[in-house]
């Protein structure tokens, strides 16, 4: 799909700036997509910060990632995957605790956000590309939490599954690309 990743940010950015969407915060999903988030924020004029996700799976099996949790705590779970795998609930939450505890002591000063600045907003969620949308319902459900007034989901592409799903809860998705079927970001980038 793409050369690299500063091709596909030039293209979101271009795409963006077509629509006429005013953000008034742009928060990076992930660490890996925080550089197009910044560059993003830049374009736009606008403060930038991370409200970073982290995906959820069992280490002792080879069982799949089954949903994320933000570094807030908020869940998305793919019940599919949990019911078909038989995965306990309470190790779920016991997963999700340790995994959002990870994710919030290894964030730097500037990757902390500031929650009250959030709320009556319009929140641009950027990342490098969305597979699953695991990761960026999570960080959704943030918002949600902390009364954004309007969410709108950025990536230079979205498979068409994580697209359905993530269309019927934020306010918008903007994308370059549609692709039928990704398993991993790094899918879409000629040079990784």
């Amino acid at each position: 799909m793409f050369e690299n990743k500063q091709e596909a940010t030039e293209n979101l950015i271009y795409r963006l700036q077509k629509t006429g969407i005013k953000p008034d915060l742009v928060v990076a999903v992930s660490p890996s997509g925080a550089q197009t988030a910044k560059y993003v924020s830049d374009a736009f004029q606008v403060p930038f910060s991370g409200l970073f996700s982290t995906e959820l799976k069992r280490e002792e099996d080879q069982s799949p990632v089954f949903g994320a949790v933000s570094q807030k705590g908020s869940l998305w779970l793919d019940d599919r995957i949990i019911e078909g795998y038989d995965i306990d609930r309470n190790q779920i939450k016991k997963i999700a605790e340790a995994r959002a505890e990870d994710l919030r002591s290894n964030l730097g000063e500037k990757e902390k956000l500031n929650y009250e600045k959030m709320g009556s907003k319009t929140v641009m969620l950027v990342t490098d590309g969305i597979s699953s949308g695991m990761k960026v319902g999570a960080s959704l459900g943030d918002c949600m939490k902390n009364g954004v007034e309007k969410t709108v989901v950025a990536a230079p592409f979205i498979s068409r599954q994580a697209h359905g799903k993530i269309s019927k809860i934020a306010d918008r998705v903007e994308y370059v690309e549609k692709p039928r079927f990704t398993v991993s970001t790094q899918d879409a980038y000629v040079q990784r």
